[in-house]
């Protein structure tokens, strides 16, 4: 028998300027940290960013590329962050 009642699937539709899909999310506390996935021209760079760091990772020639930042970022500084990231890592 399958499990397949057991799994959800989410579809969410790229409409934002930069391409891609940036969620965010409130703690209890306030505190605000985003998460999703930013599509650049040389394809999506996942991203997460809390008060206290970012992370980025791309796929790039079957690898995965990640990096981690000390510090926090708006949602737009995250999009111009992600390209950046791209362009150094497959440009």
């Amino acid at each position: 028998m399958s499990k397949t009642k057991d799994l959800r699937d989410g579809v969410n539709k790229v409409t934002a300027p930069h391409g891609g899909h940036l969620m965010v999310n409130t703690t209890a506390d306030g505190e605000r940290w985003h998460y999703g996935a930013v599509l650049t021209q040389y394809g999506y760079v996942q991203v997460h960013a809390e008060p206290t760091f970012t992370s980025l990772s791309v796929v790039h020639d079957g690898f995965a590329v990640y990096r981690h930042i000390p510090r926090a970022y708006t949602r737009r500084g995250l999009v111009t962050l992600a390209n950046r990231f791209a362009e150094e890592i497959c440009g």
